[in-house]
């Protein structure tokens, strides 16, 4: 995946413009809202990376995977 290379490659902000386009076209994308706490903890924006974890769960994205 291109944005798991930009993060490998600290390209920090490529990674986390693409992410945020795939949840404009995907509101219930768990992976990339997940993979957007990564880039925020990798970047020291911890309390960011929290928010985008809580996000995945308290929208229940991904609950349909566990059915």
């Amino acid at each position: 995946m291109l944005t798991s290379t930009n993060r490998l490659y600290r390209r920090f902000s490529e990674a986390q413009a693409a992410y945020r386009k795939v949840i404009d076209l995907d509101s219930r994308a768990a992976s990339a809202y997940s993979a957007l706490g990564i880039v925020e903890h990798q970047r020291g924006n911890f309390q960011d990376a929290i928010a985008r974890y809580h996000e995945v769960s308290l929208a229940g994205i991904g609950s349909e995977i566990e059915s």
